[in-house]
């Protein structure tokens, strides 16, 4: 059971449910935002397959979250062979990048702007006196919408007087595994910016 100020947290469809109140996902936020490339690849597949495969892949990023998880908590988990090489890029990232863990897999809320969401790790990294929020990835690619969801991770952390400052994805790549890929988003306030314009329109047709 996860708590946020002694009050449950229930994940809800589309919602956390925290005490009596619901805030709707960072990622459903998200999902209103037209992928082109997306589109594309599924015209060019076809559903039945694009959801297949999209279904595979979902599984293979829960398991390595899971994998990646128990290690930034301190644990030695037993690593399939399926995933030997995309866990030791992780590794090698891990001990090069990260100078202390502060927290990992926590959801943090923004009662304002009326969102929620978990991340993967905040963590202050080598050479920094003050915390990154980061969130670990294995997409095909490094999508535009992760700004904006990071943005969201940290406004909401700042909100709770979480001391956040810079904004990380750490994309593992599952098709040339071993490969490992960061990418840094500095203009917080114009991807922040951006999620609320994304939240604004969520609402507007779904509320």
């Amino acid at each position: 059971m996860t708590y946020v100020d002694g009050e449950c947290i229930v994940l809800d469809g589309n919602h956390y449910t925290i005490g009596n109140s619901k805030f709707v996902r960072v990622t459903r936020v998200l999902s209103i935002i037209r992928s082109k490339w997306l589109e594309q690849w599924r015209g060019n597949l076809g559903n039945e397959e694009a959801d297949r495969i999209r279904y595979e892949a979902g599984d293979l990023g829960t398991e390595f979250h899971q994998l990646c998880y128990a290690y930034n908590r301190g644990e030695q988990p037993f690593i399939p062979r399926e995933y030997i090489d995309m866990f030791d890029a992780y590794l090698r990232w891990f001990e090069a990048c990260i100078g202390r863990i502060v927290e990992c897999e926590t959801t943090t809320v923004s009662r304002k702007y009326g969102y929620a969401g978990t991340f993967d790790l905040r963590a202050v990294l080598k050479g920094d006196t003050i915390p990154s929020v980061i969130d670990i990835k294995t997409s095909n690619n490094i999508q535009p919408q992760m700004a904006l969801q990071l943005a969201a991770y940290r406004t909401a952390l700042l909100e709770e007087g979480k001391e956040t400052n810079r904004r990380l994805i750490v994309r593992v790549d599952k098709m040339k595994k071993g490969q490992l890929s960061v990418k840094e988003y500095t203009d917080h306030h114009r991807d922040l910016v951006a999620f609320l314009s994304a939240l604004n329109l969520w609402k507007y047709f779904n509320l």
